[in-house]
């Protein structure tokens, strides 16, 4: 059984292959305080460490919203002339780059600043109808963007878009959203979290895990290669994916003509 450590500002269950994490700050709409940046690079820990026993992430939020961005308690400080600058936002978007199990965003309610970010690193993106996408807490709070989502925003939307986004920083509807391609499906709230252990029920049961998690790394580590060094890194994970039990599993059940029971080696 996969164990975490019991987290105060995260809700964390693991059932089935899937691990669901829940932004738990309710009464703060899941304002990222100091611990929770803490305890997000732990689990990121835990979950890299752990990817050949998890199948998928879902990522949540408790109560009305996904979560609304930094708490700004914590920027009090910059008001009495203290610099605030932290490298956790660049610690965080290096952890995400190396998971490489599929990632599934349950946007439940507001998604603001972080909660913005975060999606752009999904693999998936469901939204209920009624939800807001607002980008206001960066350039309306005077600061520039992190946490890898310049370089991520223009590969989904495009180079224009992307720019006046993140120039004007007024909210998206979840129809605007979804026409960008930063949300994949609308979902109604009470069918969300459903409609995400679905998606990710589906790639674990018909799907090779080592094959899943070859083909997102290689996509993920393309984006800073040119096509050469990209060919060789498929090359090198092709030896790894070709000599695996999955594979030669799933030659078998097709020959066989009945479904592959992967066993993750």
């Amino acid at each position: 059984m996969l164990e975490f450590p019991v987290f105060k500002t995260l809700n964390v269950e693991f059932e089935n292959g899937i691990l669901i994490v829940t932004f738990n700050r309710p009464e703060k709409l899941n304002a990222v305080n100091d611990l929770m940046k803490r305890e997000l690079i732990v689990l990121l820990n835990k979950i890299i460490e752990n990817d050949d026993k998890i199948g998928a992430v879902i990522f949540t939020g408790a109560g009305r919203a996904f979560t609304s961005g930094a708490d700004i308690n914590d920027w009090k400080a910059a008001i009495e002339g203290e610099q605030y600058y932290s490298e956790w936002p660049s610690e965080f978007a290096l952890k995400m780059m190396k998971v490489y199990v599929p990632v599934i965003c349950a946007v439940n309610g507001p998604a603001v600043g972080f909660g913005f970010n975060l999606l752009l690193w999904a693999d998936f993106v469901l939204a209920d109808p009624e939800v807001k996408f607002i980008w206001p807490s960066f350039v309306k709070r005077g600061i520039s963007s992190e946490l890898g989502s310049t370089f991520l925003i223009s590969r989904i939307v495009g180079f224009r878009k992307a720019k006046q986004i993140f120039m004007i920083g007024n909210p998206l509807t979840a129809k605007e959203a979804l026409k960008l391609g930063i949300v994949d499906k609308l979902v109604p709230k009470d069918r969300l979290l459903d409609e995400a252990k679905r998606i990710a029920r589906e790639i674990i049961m018909k799907n090779a895990p080592l094959a899943v998690k070859a083909n997102k790394r290689l996509i993920v580590e393309a984006m800073s290669k040119d096509i050469e060094e990209a060919i060789k890194l498929e090359r090198e994970i092709a030896k790894v994916t070709y000599g695996s039990e999955d594979f030669k599993e799933a030659v078998k059940a097709f020959f066989e003509k009945r479904p592959p029971v992967f066993k993750r080696r």
